[in-house]
């Protein structure tokens, strides 16, 4: 087991085999799949809200070349359903879809090079790095 940005760059730890650990976050995918939940006046909170992104999380997975199942297919069409945890299979999915951009190039790993980052902070994958200096 290799921790990305720990042990190395993504394509090296990938390239070596066995399993690679990232720390993701959902609401920093929102705006790379072209989500509108990331706006201030929608919520993940919402079932409403998180329906009125169906349609654009269909085609992020799409054109990732990701076929949901149909239930999969059905659960984003209805927002993950009415209870409070509906947030939860949401960000689950948007999660899975913001890692496999980073995977197929469309988004840079957003690797920091700065040594403190990389040794002792660690970083959010997809996540823009700060500039050195």
């Amino acid at each position: 087991v290799r921790i990305w940005p720990f042990d190395g760059a993504l394509a090296d730890l990938l390239a070596a085999g066995g399993v690679v650990v990232a720390e993701t976050y959902p609401g920093e995918c929102y705006g790379h799949l072209d989500l509108a939940i990331g706006d201030r006046r929608r919520s993940k909170r919402r079932q409403a809200d998180r329906a009125a992104d169906a349609p654009s999380l269909l085609a992020a997975a799409a054109g990732l070349s990701v076929m949901p199942a149909p239930d999969l297919r059905a659960a984003i069409a209805d927002g993950f359903g009415p209870r409070a945890g509906g947030e939860d299979p949401f960000d689950a999915t948007v999660g899975l879809l913001g890692m496999i951009n980073v995977l197929r190039g469309r988004r840079p790993t957003g690797e920091p090079d700065l040594p403190d980052i990389r040794a002792v902070e660690g970083w959010i994958l997809g996540q823009r790095a700060p500039a050195p200096g």
